[in-house]
């Protein structure tokens, strides 16, 4: 098993910036395998949920929370 322990006393933080300025950017977003990534686990989640209705889904805490967040 790989250790993905996070070290907040090592990791040097960066400002955020924006790398998406122009249109070829995003051109070549939509090619890269992040994009591709992204839109699987959006597809899954998507999945997920598709044969469950929220009237017959018991309400948790969390999925509450979740729901008034949408």
């Amino acid at each position: 098993m790989v250790d993905t322990a996070f070290d907040f006393n090592t990791h040097v933080f960066t400002v955020p910036k924006k790398n998406l300025a122009t249109i070829p950017h995003v051109a070549m977003f939509k090619e890269s395998e992040g994009a591709k990534d992204l839109i699987g686990f959006i597809n899954a989640l998507g999945d997920s949920v598709k044969q469950s209705r929220m009237t017959e889904t018991k309400l948790t805490e969390v999925r509450f929370l979740i729901v008034t967040l949408i």
